[in-house]
């Protein structure tokens, strides 16, 4: 004798869902709904109460999101995540920070964020509150406001110096610093007793009172090219007549607004300059005029040896290859004098 199976009755989720909600709505008790709708069994009816219930937290969870809510939500994520990475950068900022300091105040054995607090201090208290700069620093408010007022009577007593000092150049504009603050040494120290005279040069030089030193020479031989050098082909020669050697040279001549640079060849055997060129700069225009101007005075040129410094114009390709041209022996050293 087989027994029968027990046949299973499936429903479906609408289903459970629209019994739920007749009985809150209605006020059916779990007896009266299953008599309605046939259905077997005290315990299912109660099972669909703790799922699908106004009552039941799992129910107030389950809700059909949109892909616009989905999208969103994912944005919502992405930026948190890109907000955890920033946090832990600027922490990590922070310390590496605090690290530098600790370990420089040991090196300068000093204590940088009170001695170097003052020009990041003015910058920040517009954007963070003086106490929790003071925290940071490590000054109390009262130490800070007092390093402001201090600050204000050196403000005060800088403007005053400089007033002294315009008076003075009024009459004597080209009056040295040194000048200055012997005369005004008095009275520098009654303003601001902690001035001395390199505080003072400082104070000049920032509010561009120095006076410019003219310069007693200038640089005439730039030495350092990549052109080719050569050899000294003069060292033991012994002349015996014109045009065998020139001795090339450049001179400054100082005037009122400056420099200008006299380009000179020699006829080292005669002494005579044979050829010059005055120019008001080092290029290589003024060396191939004066050059040009010597070979028109010599009947011939080939064998001839010129000899010059190292400098940028008498090894640069197109002086060279203009001696070349004309079968001129090259001689070059740092150092030369007329023999």
């Amino acid at each position: 004798m087989t027994k029968e199976r027990k046949q299973v009755i499936r429903y479906s989720l609408s289903f459970k869902q629209r019994v739920i909600r007749e009985m809150e709505e209605e006020g059916l008790t779990k007896v009266e709904v299953s008599r309605k709708y046939g259905i077997k069994g005290m315990r299912t009816v109660h099972n669909w109460i703790c799922k699908f219930g106004k009552n039941n937290l799992l129910n107030k969870s389950i809700r059909i999101e949109t892909m616009e809510e989905k999208d969103r939500i994912k944005q919502l994520q992405d930026e948190i995540k890109k907000l955890k990475v920033a946090l832990a950068d600027s922490l990590l900022a922070q310390r590496s920070l605090e690290v530098v300091i600790q370990e420089a105040s040991k090196e300068y054995k000093t204590d940088l964020k009170k001695s170097f607090g003052e020009p990041p201090f003015e910058k920040l208290k517009e954007k963070i509150d003086v106490k929790r700069l003071c925290d940071f620093f490590e000054v109390s408010r009262q130490a800070y406001y007092k390093g402001v007022k201090q600050r204000e009577r050196q403000a005060i007593g800088r403007e005053l110096i400089i007033e002294l000092v315009q008076q003075i150049r009024g009459n004597n504009k080209k009056m040295g610093g040194k000048k200055l603050y012997n005369l005004l040494q008095a009275d520098i120290h009654g303003i601001d007793a902690s001035m001395g005279r390199d505080k003072f040069f400082d104070l000049l030089r920032q509010r561009g009172l120095l006076v410019e030193r003219c310069r007693k020479y200038a640089v005439t031989t730039q030495s350092q090219h990549w052109f080719r050098v050569y050899t000294n082909k003069l060292q033991g020669f012994i002349l015996s007549a014109r045009h065998q050697a020139w001795v090339c040279d450049i001179t400054y001549i100082r005037i009122k607004k400056g420099f200008v640079y006299l380009f000179l060849i020699t006829d080292a055997y005669s002494r005579k300059i044979i050829g010059w060129q005055l120019s008001n700069h080092l290029g290589l225009e003024g060396a191939l005029q004066s050059l040009g101007m010597a070979i028109k005075q010599c009947p011939a040129t080939k064998g001839l040896i010129h000899h010059s410094d190292r400098g940028f114009q008498y090894c640069s390709g197109e002086y060279v290859g203009r001696l070349k041209a004309k079968g001129i022996e090259i001689s070059m050293a740092e150092n030369w004098q007329l023999l």
